[in-house]
Formats: structure tokens, sequence, C-alpha cells
């Protein structure tokens, strides 16, 4: 059968990939990074089940996500309901960081979208001003999703829902004076003076840093995508400047995962 060609440009709500299209549009325009899990998103190029992951980039080309230092090549590309994602196994250090990925550690957002039927995810995300200074974590882990920095423990918990395999997005903020978290809809603030965060931050997925040991916070999970934006905390700025892009990222959740 031949196929159909048209002359002139699709509108956005004609495309299929059309809530994926306008996030890359709305992450670009406000700063972030995307990592969107695939076989051509990461090194070695078209990795089978047993290969192991040495690069995972951003959409944008700009940068890539490394193995962290005790991941000894753990990491595959696997999929969950039909969806890519970096495969995170309980007890051994499969996480991935970005070097430099703040300047000031006192503002930055992040997102991630995963999937975790078995077992809990435990470490999601975390930003991490060295291991003498400090760290803010995203956890999952007996049934709660929690967000807390690791010397003064400020943060805030929410109950998930019963496990199963739908695929989740937890979105995080800080902007130096409170921390947000953002999941099924609902946002939670606390007042989060954190100490030693203004410095230059280190962005990790799937571990809270390059530390060896800690192998009690390192659970399984199916990784899908990550954003990260320096320098924004789009959860704690003006309402309708935010909105538009948390809309759009939970209409990816609810597209993509159909």
């Amino acid at each position: 059968m031949p196929l159909l060609e048209l002359s002139q440009s699709l509108p956005v709500g004609a495309l299929i990939d059309r809530d994926a299209h306008l996030l890359q549009g709305q992450v670009a325009a406000t700063g972030g990074l995307w990592f969107r899990a695939g076989a051509t998103a990461v090194d070695p190029p078209a990795p089978t089940s047993e290969t192991a992951l040495t690069r995972w980039h951003s959409t944008d080309g700009a940068r890539s996500l490394l193995p962290s230092e005790p991941n000894g090549g753990n990491t595959r590309l696997g999929t969950f309901g039909g969806a890519p994602g970096l495969i995170l196994t309980e007890g051994v250090h499969c996480g991935f960081w970005l070097a430099g990925a703040t300047d000031l550690a006192t503002c930055f957002s992040a997102a991630i979208l995963y999937t975790a039927p078995k077992g809990d995810a435990r470490t999601l995300l975390s930003l991490s001003t060295g291991q003498e200074h400090n760290l803010v974590f995203l956890s999952d882990a007996d049934g709660q999703l929690s967000l807390h920095d690791r010397t003064t423990g400020a943060g805030m918990d929410t109950v998930l829902p019963m496990r199963g395999g739908a695929t989740r997005l937890a979105i995080i903020s800080y902007d130096g004076r409170t921390l947000a978290l953002r999941t099924f809809g609902r946002t939670v603030q606390t007042a989060a003076n954190l100490p030693a965060m203004d410095r230059p931050g280190e962005f990790f997925v799937g571990c809270r840093s390059n530390r060896r040991g800690l192998l009690k916070t390192l659970g399984q999970a199916c990784i899908h995508d990550v954003f990260f934006w320096p320098d924004r905390a789009i959860l704690l700025e003006d309402e309708h400047r935010h909105a538009e892009l948390t809309e759009t990222l939970e209409r990816y959740l609810a597209w993509s995962r159909q």
C-alpha cells in the first residue's frame, strides 16, 4: 500500500506522540534536560538485555548521564509494559549521575517516571553537594514516596496507592526556602532552609551519591524518563508559569503508558 504524503506540516494535535512533542518544547524553553529511555538514547546503541550501559543521553544531546562510580557495569536496558527503561536491581549499584548538574544547589527541580511492580524502588533521585556536605533525595519505600535532606531530615512523606504495574510520576523542587513534591496530581510543601546547599550540585538517578555501600537504599525499578532543571523551582514558581509544564508531564504519563 503506498504511503500518504502531505506537503504541509501537521498540527501538534494530529501527531501520535503529541504530548511528547509538546513536552520536548516546554522542557527546552524552561532550561531543562530530558533523559528518555530507549535503544537510541544510550551507549552502546541498540543494546541487548545483556549489554552494560555506559551513557544515557539527553533528548537534545547536550548532556549525558554516566554510571555512578560504584556501578561497575550493572545497568541494563529493559522494558515494562512495553515501555523501555533502565533496570535497577535491589542491593546492586545500578545508578547514573550527572557531574556539574547545577552551579548552586539552592534552586533546582527534577522529575521521574518509573515502574516498581515487584518491590520498593527505594532511592530514585538525589542532588548531592558532596559527601562532606548535604544531599536531597527522593525515595519510594514501604508504601510511601519521601523527599528529605540528609543533614536535617527536613522533608515530607506521602502515602502511595496500592502497588501495581502502573507507571508513577514524581516531581520535586527546592528554591532555597521550601521543598515541594508532586505526585498523583497533588503537591505538598514544607519549609526547608537546608544547610550546605550553596555550592555546585551533582545529580544522581537510582542512587544517592558516588559513595560505595549504602546497599539498603538501592531497590528494584524500571526508570523510563528523567528530567532535571538547574536553577528552576518549577513547583514553587507562579502557578500560571508551572501549571502548563506539570499538566503536560501528567498528560505524557497518561498517554505514553496506555
